[in-house]
């Protein structure tokens, strides 16, 4: 793909050449020497065969922009006529007798169309910045525990909506580049696992090598043939339609890698499943000392928190997560399960909005009876209904939407337990 200040000065670089052949032909035609005419028209033979690659190179160019234009339109497309029959659908049935779950059903399935036109327009963005060189890395050294940890919660939430289970094996190291693209780096990779996998796991985890710590997205997936391991990074390459992305994923994953210098691999066996990976270097002490780790967060060291969430994994996840950042957990899935937690010890409620049985996390939160301490709630939910913000804020309830991104949580709980 050609960016646009390319493409402006190929345009104007091949005006320049045919410019220069015309006034050699006519000077040519003019009548000179054997030698200079025939000097001449050899420089314009050169100067023809120039204007030709110009001339492929635009084609090329304009093709490109094309079929990127065709394949947005496409895919964002998708996602808008689900939309749509989903609200025709949910329209018609409010003219009948309500039907809550069949409703909930529907809102969801709405918010999942918006989830995938949220992560075609971000890759689509990603892909422009780095086309124009938009995008400086900020090294800086960063924990790997840290780095696991965040990923965590979305990985596991990504393989749960498809049914496939997902594993983190964490590292503790230090590593030295910018954070925020080697988490989109991950973030590709992870979604690309899940986009490829029907049925299996999600492997993520670190592998200490000499040069750094290799960090593998591992898959059982449909895998990738060996004369295609090459071209999935290039631009609008899809192994199969999957109805989601245009394509650009992994091209992203490249470029990053490319501008942070990371080494990116993939081994894959057709049928079997795939593993891709980017090594990212150890800081030196040198690195650390100049720009050091943030402080372990010591007000959450210690502190009780009730975690209620009818999804087991996503349950376990955000346990593992409060946990690793020292605080005390507890994990329930149900009304009746919080019978069995010592409410008195409590800190901190985090509660799930949608909960089995037509529960939803305002009623848990009304359940826990007043002779207990008052006590800060979360509620957590991927309900943007401006009707259940007003609700949560007029109880006094903090509002997270998934999904759960860890340095937000951590603002946010710092924000309820410290500030």
């Amino acid at each position: 793909m050609i960016s646009e200040q390319l493409l402006a000065d190929l345009i104007a670089e091949n005006k320049r050449i045919k410019k220069i052949n015309s006034a050699l032909i006519t000077k040519a035609e003019a009548g000179h020497n054997a030698s200079q005419a025939y000097d001449s028209f050899a420089h314009s033979i050169f100067l023809a065969d120039q204007v030709q690659q110009r001339t492929s190179a635009l084609e090329h160019a304009m093709q490109s922009k094309a079929k990127l234009l065709a394949a947005i339109g496409h895919d964002l497309m998708q996602p808008i006529a689900a939309a749509r029959l989903i609200t025709g659908s949910l329209l018609a049935s409010l003219t009948t007798v309500a039907d809550i779950p069949t409703t909930t059903r529907r809102l969801d399935a709405i918010e999942g169309t918006m989830r995938d036109m949220e992560y075609l327009l971000i890759t689509l963005i990603d892909y422009a910045k780095l086309e124009a060189c938009d995008l400086v890395p900020e090294m800086a050294p960063f924990n790997a525990a840290i780095f696991f940890d965040s990923l965590s919660i979305e990985s596991h939430q990504l393989a749960n909506s498809k049914g496939l289970t997902c594993r983190i094996n964490s590292s503790d190291c230090v590593l030295q580049g910018d954070l925020k693209l080697v988490m989109r780096i991950m973030r590709n990779l992870i979604s690309n696992a899940v986009r490829y996998t029907k049925h299996g796991r999600i492997l993520i985890g670190g592998r200490r090598r000499q040069s750094g710590l290799e960090i593998q997205v591992l898959d059982t997936g449909i895998g990738i043939p060996i004369h295609q391991l090459e071209c999935i990074f290039d631009e609008f390459s899809q192994l199969q339609t999957s109805g989601q992305g245009i394509g650009l994923g992994l091209a992203n994953v490249k470029k990053l890698s490319q501008t942070m210098q990371l080494k990116l691999q993939v081994t894959s066996i057709p049928g079997k499943g795939s593993c891709f990976s980017v090594t990212v270097p150890y800081a030196s002490q040198a690195q650390i000392d100049a720009d050091p780790l943030p402080e372990p967060m010591l007000w959450l060291q210690g502190k009780h928190i009730l975690v209620v969430e009818n999804d087991v994994s996503v349950r376990q996840a955000l346990a593992d997560l409060l946990t690793s950042w020292q605080a005390n957990v507890y994990t329930v899935g149900s009304m009746a399960d919080i019978a069995s937690v010592p409410l008195n010890t409590l800190d901190l409620l985090i509660v799930d909005y949608h909960l089995d049985n037509q529960v939803t996390g305002l009623n848990i939160l009304a359940s826990i009876p007043s002779a207990v301490k008052p006590l800060p709630a979360l509620m957590i939910t991927a309900n943007r209904d401006q009707a259940l913000a007003d609700s949560s804020k007029l109880a006094g309830h903090e509002l997270l939407y998934k999904p759960v991104k860890p340095a937000k949580l951590r603002r946010i709980l710092h924000h309820m337990l410290v500030v």
